[in-house]
């Protein structure tokens, strides 16, 4: 059997302290509601924005802004020093970091392209994110679920910015696929039209054309001593002098034709206008002298 302890006479009272006890309660709760913090995190936020963008521009080497536990051994001698500055990553690293000292993970990367297109045989999706000095290209496969990365350092990426004139596009367009890796082609591949390529195919081909002949001075058509002194009626009509040479000389022919040597020169068709050309070579003090009259 149950014994109930002996019923308080003081019921009232421990019922009015138990409400004026949650009243102040609620005071206290809407003080703390109410109450305006000497710190803001907003303001921290952006103090360090604005003094990030001033070490940026004065520092000449990359400042520190690391958290304690990522700090390495031997950072505590350089900061009590005053040294806040530490070297670049390597020109070519797997991993460069970025303004805070950290890998560029895309933790503080803003994205300048976001598009798919084929890379080889597939279509990627490609993204393309900067820091403001390093490129982080990403390409994704969505068949076989894998992502390809290519990270520029801050000095090619600045050339590449100034060679596509900011358009990050352009860029993309240089992307190609080796094996399992993403690599960055030296120009733009150049594409032909497919009007232009079905031209190409329906032209018949262009036969080569004949070298020009050169119209040259030497002597295409040879005769002989006797057949100069000898001329033909016709150019005996049109050169007197040379007819003379076989009817009124006094010197017979085959003895001309034993002491000369001569040679003529006639231009090819080509060169018609042109006279023909008569060397006389191995006359001697006897002999008289011939006029061939092609002058």
């Amino acid at each position: 059997m149950n014994q109930q302890g002996p019923v308080s006479l003081n019921k009232t009272l421990r019922k009015r302290e138990l409400m004026r006890i949650t009243r102040e309660n609620q005071g206290i709760l809407r003080r703390i509601q109410n109450a305006q913090p000497q710190y803001s995190h907003v303001k921290w936020e952006q103090s360090y924005r604005q003094n990030r963008y001033y070490l940026r521009n004065c520092c000449d080497l990359p400042f520190v802004l690391e958290s304690p536990r990522k700090v390495q051994e031997g950072d505590d001698a350089m900061l009590e020093r005053g040294d806040l500055s530490v070297s670049r990553s390597p020109e070519g690293s797997a991993m460069p970091t970025n303004v805070d000292g950290q890998a560029a993970d895309g933790n503080d990367l803003r994205y300048v392209l976001k598009e798919g297109q084929k890379l080889g045989t597939g279509y990627y999706l490609v993204e393309m994110a900067t820091d403001g000095r390093t490129l982080t290209i990403s390409a994704y496969d969505g068949e076989s679920q894998k992502t390809l990365e290519l990270i520029i350092n801050e000095k090619n990426h600045r050339k590449l910015y100034r060679e596509v004139a900011g358009d990050y596009s352009k860029l993309a367009a240089r992307l190609s696929i080796e094996g399992d890796r993403l690599v960055l082609l030296p120009h733009e591949p150049m594409q032909m039209p497919p009007e232009l390529m079905e031209n190409a195919t329906d032209a018949q081909p262009v036969p080569p054309r004949a070298a020009p002949q050169d119209v040259s001075d030497t002597p295409s058509e040879s005769l002989t001593a006797e057949e100069m002194v000898r001329p033909s009626v016709s150019s005996s009509a049109h050169h007197p002098d040379a007819a003379s040479v076989d009817s009124g000389g006094g010197v017979p022919p085959i003895e001309i034709a034993g002491h000369v040597e001569v040679a003529v020169s006639i231009p090819s068709s080509s060169a018609a206008s042109r006279a023909p050309r008569v060397h006389v070579r191995g006359l001697t003090p006897s002999t008289p002298s011939v006029h061939s009259g092609y002058n």
